[in-house]
C-alpha cells in the first residue's frame, strides 16, 4: 500500500521492515502477539461482557474458521459475489433516509429501532486483527447488517433477545464452530455524555407522553409532578 508524503501527494515506499496492512485499519502482529491478545481480551471480554471491543477482538482471533466458511457461501451465490464486488457499507450517512420512510417500511422501523436506542450505524468496532482484505470485510458486513436482524425477527437488545439472534446467525452461517463474538454486535459501552444524553430523551418522552395523556382526559386541577 503506497503511503502519500502530506498534501504535496509525494508517494513514499514502505517503511522496510513493517508489514503492508491488507486495508486502512489493519494492525499486524506476529503469532505470539496475536495469541496473547486473543487469550487477555477472551478474558476481559468474560469479566466485563459489555466491552464490545474486547469481545469484537475475540471473534477476528479465535473466528478464522467461521469466516471462511461465511466467505466461501457467499461467493457461492450470486447475490454474495455482488456484494463481495461492490463492498456496501451501513453507514449513519447509508442509513439516513430511513428517518424520512413510513413507520409500517423496513426502513422506517429499523430508524424507529435505532433512534429509541440512541444507537447509531457507525458505532460498530472497526475490523484490525485480520490478516485477510476480504475476511476483513465479511466480519464487517456481519457486524453492520445485525441491527437488520433485530428488526426483521423482533429481537430485543436484552440478554435473552441477542441470545436468540446469536442461535439464528449460527444457523443461517451454517457452520460448526462459530464462536458469538464473530458477528459482534454489542454497542461500545456509552459513555457518560451519551448516558446522559439518553436521560434528556427519555424524560422528554415520558413528558410528551404525560402532556398527551392530560389533554386526552381534559383539564385536571392537580398539580403537575413534572
Amino acid at each position: 500500500m503506497r503511503q502519500l508524503h502530506g498534501a504535496a501527494g509525494i508517494e513514499q515506499p514502505p517503511q522496510s521492515g513493517h508489514a503492508v496492512p491488507a486495508y486502512p485499519t489493519q494492525v499486524h502482529l506476529h503469532p505470539v502477539q496475536k495469541g496473547a491478545v486473543a487469550v487477555l481480551s477472551a478474558l476481559g471480554a468474560l469479566i466485563k461482557p459489555a466491552r464490545g471491543d474486547l469481545v469484537a477482538v475475540v471473534g477476528e482471533t479465535f473466528g478464522d474458521t467461521a469466516v471462511r466458511n461465511m466467505a466461501g457461501r457467499m461467493r457461492a451465490s450470486a447475490t454474495g459475489r455482488q456484494i463481495l464486488a461492490d463492498r456496501p457499507r451501513v453507514t449513519d450517512a447509508a442509513v439516513g433516509h430511513c428517518w424520512d420512510l413510513p413507520p409500517h417500511t423496513f426502513g422506517g422501523a429499523y430508524a424507529s429501532f435505532m433512534g429509541q436506542r440512541g444507537f447509531h450505524a457507525d458505532d460498530r468496532p472497526v475490523v484490525r486483527l485480520v490478516e485477510d482484505e476480504e475476511l476483513a470485510y465479511v466480519i464487517t458486513r456481519a457486524r453492520e447488517v445485525h441491527d437488520f436482524w433485530h428488526v426483521l425477527f423482533d429481537c430485543h437488545t436484552n440478554v435473552f433477545g441477542e441470545l436468540a439472534l446469536k442461535a439464528l446467525e449460527f444457523v443461517q452461517a451454517q457452520s460448526k464452530f462459530l464462536p458469538p463474538a464473530v458477528f459482534q454486535c454489542d454497542k461500545p459501552a456509552p459513555t457518560a455524555a451519551n448516558r446522559r444524553e439518553r436521560r434528556k430523551a427519555s424524560l422528554k418522552a415520558a413528558v410528551a407522553g404525560r402532556g398527551k395523556r392530560r389533554n386526552a382526559s381534559g383539564p385536571s386541577n392537580q398539580p403537575s409532578d413534572v
